[in-house]
């Protein structure tokens, strides 16, 4: 399969009468970084795994890497994550076990240190709504709990949450 937005091939079994799929191995790439919306881009996605179960009840163990994901003003680089989704038939749970190789978000003081980290929770895509209510954000000496929510229908997105770090070096302080 071959669009404007993605390109995507396929081995294994669609059962359609059964309303399953068995064992279905994909490898997908994104061509339009701009697939969902003008303030989440994604460049450089690929995508690797095998899809397996009911249409409303399957999951997909899978690999995927992100050279760069710009979301307003923040950019994550370097992005691999690797589990398995599930897919309900209205939403798609994703436990998120992610490294990430650097963070910009354009501040001076924190910049430095999002080096070499991860990122751990679970996000939801469900109609225009994809969700992170509990996000968590390890680096060396700095952490954060964030919640996270794109409204993809309006290309909205909110980051909140407060963040930990030890070590800061404040100029004369």
């Amino acid at each position: 399969v071959s669009g404007s937005g993605i390109a995507a091939r396929g081995a294994g079994a669609i059962d359609l009468a059964g309303n399953r799929v068995d064992g279905l191995q994909i490898r997908a790439h994104l061509r339009d970084p701009a697939l969902f919306g003008a303030n989440v881009v994604l460049e450089q996605a690929r995508l690797e795994g095998t899809l397996d179960g009911p249409f409303r009840d399957s999951t997909f163990s899978h690999e995927a890497r992100i050279g760069r994901i710009t979301a307003g003003t923040i950019s994550a680089q370097g992005i691999l994550q690797r589990g398995t989704a599930r897919w309900d038939g209205t939403r798609l749970a994703l436990p998120l076990r992610a490294s990430v190789a650097r963070i910009t978000s354009g501040n001076a003081l924190f910049d430095p240190r999002l080096v070499n980290g991860g990122m751990a929770g679970n996000f939801s895509w469900q109609g225009n709504a994809l969700t992170a209510p509990e996000l968590a954000l390890r680096f060396q000496g700095l952490e954060g709990r964030l919640a996270f929510a794109t409204d993809l229908a309006t290309g909205l997105t909110r980051l909140t949450g407060p963040v930990r770090a030890q070590g800061l070096p404040f100029a004369n302080v």
